[in-house]
């Protein structure tokens, strides 16, 4: 898709929404001069699909014809968030609840970095509300969550507080719509390559992940 899109002289955008929010940006720099323990991230939230489910059907975002579940849908924000920040995991795991077809619908796995682990939850069946977690060695950040942040604290290990200046936007999706203008208008090409190159460590994780659970996608080589 890549070399298809420089073919045809246009962008390839992936619409992860947190990758491009302010408040991701704030939360990079922040941690840019800490030493990382280990974190924990989640996205988990009852599909409206569900009730359909349990009725005997087979929704689109839980087949394996449209590469439904839970990771594929939900679990890329997390993924997109953790890579975003540490890039690229040395190894990978996921282990899921998955329905006969081997979808997933809710899962848990691990980014497995040289010297910490980052722990992610996806849930389709489920809903969530636990905040992200960062771990330091001068204390840990707490974060309202891994998309749409409004809240960023971070705590020393003597309970020392710090609130990060984070100002949410008026709609979830309009930053995200900003940074592709922007894109489009401006062409900054270095920003260009580091958006691939996240998306493709993003989606490289997501089939290990996937190979490890045993998600299996129809016509998939």
């Amino acid at each position: 898709m890549v070399k298809l899109a420089k073919e045809h002289q246009v962008y390839l955008f992936e619409a992860a929404r947190n990758y491009h929010e302010k408040a991701f940006a704030t939360i990079q720099d922040f941690l840019k001069d800490k030493t990382i323990l280990g974190g924990h991230m989640t996205y988990a939230k009852y599909s409206s699909k569900m009730p359909e489910l349990l009725k005997g059907a087979t929704p689109n975002i839980f087949s394996d014809q449209f590469a439904g579940g839970a990771l594929m849908d939900l679990g890329v924000y997390p993924l997109y968030f953790a890579i975003g920040l540490f890039g690229q995991p040395e190894s990978v795991t996921y282990q899921a609840r998955q329905l006969p077809n081997s979808i997933d619908l809710n899962g848990h796995g691990s980014l497995v970095y040289s010297d910490f682990v980052i722990g992610i939850q996806a849930g389709k069946d489920v809903t969530s509300n636990l905040p992200a977690e960062i771990y330091t060695t001068d204390g840990t950040l707490f974060l309202s969550g891994i998309e749409a942040v409004n809240e960023a604290v971070f705590q020393d290990h003597s309970g020392n507080s710090y609130q990060l200046l984070i100002t949410p936007a008026p709609h979830n999706m309009l930053e995200e719509a900003q940074a592709f203008a922007s894109m489009m208008t401006e062409g900054d090409q270095i920003l260009y390559q580091t958006w691939l190159k996240t998306g493709q460590m993003v989606h490289q994780a997501l089939y290990a992940m996937r190979q490890d659970a045993g998600i299996h996608f129809k016509d998939e080589n």
